[in-house]
């Protein structure tokens, strides 16, 4: 499994991916020759890049499986058709079943011009750093916000949001939360 130092844990990555792009580099390849300390690493990356991850022999199943699975976890907040009242709030839960850290929400611009956010967790910990209403402009698909900070979320876990309609009529709410997904096991 995932222990320190193995090719798939977090710093393994960094020195797969340092490993290859020296490969690549025409400068450094020459110094594969000269540099008996950084050939095995050297040798190893690029086995692994000719033969292709999955076809990697040292690799468990399990470690090609998750060596292809992706890094993003998608899951959505959703009103329902009865929609949120007019100047009401509203709480949306959901409890998503991979286990990862939320880090965006996208909406599109009808919803975040009815809505206002005053508050989102992931669990009981807050994301927002004040209390109050913000824009949920913030949120649009073409925001150039950055990434909020969350904690990890296991399997079991409410992620919600908190949101008020502004709007004179009933409205849905409907966003989708993006995370980054964490195996089920680092070590």
């Amino acid at each position: 499994m995932y222990g320190p130092g193995h090719d798939l844990d977090s710093m393994g990555a960094l020195k797969f991916a340092n490993a290859l792009a020296t490969l690549r580099a025409p400068s450094q390849l020459q110094q594969l020759h000269a540099g008996p300390g950084m050939q095995p690493q050297l040798k190893e990356a690029a086995q692994l890049a000719q033969a292709g991850l999955m076809g990697a022999s040292d690799l468990s199943a399990a470690d090609k499986v998750e060596s292809v699975r992706g890094n993003d976890t998608i899951y959505g907040l959703d009103s329902g058709v009865a929609g949120v009242g007019a100047g009401v709030t509203a709480t949306l839960t959901v409890t998503p079943q991979k286990r990862h850290i939320p880090v965006r929400i996208v909406m599109g611009g009808a919803t975040a011009a009815a809505f206002v956010v005053t508050d989102i967790r992931a669990g009981v910990e807050p994301i927002l750093s004040t209390v109050g209403a913000i824009s949920a402009a913030i949120f649009i698909q073409d925001a150039t916000a950055p990434n909020f900070r969350s904690v990890v979320m296991e399997v079991g876990m409410d992620f919600s949001i908190t949101v008020t309609n502004i709007t004179g009529a009933n409205a849905r709410f409907t966003a989708t939360v993006v995370g980054r997904y964490l195996p089920w096991y680092l070590g």
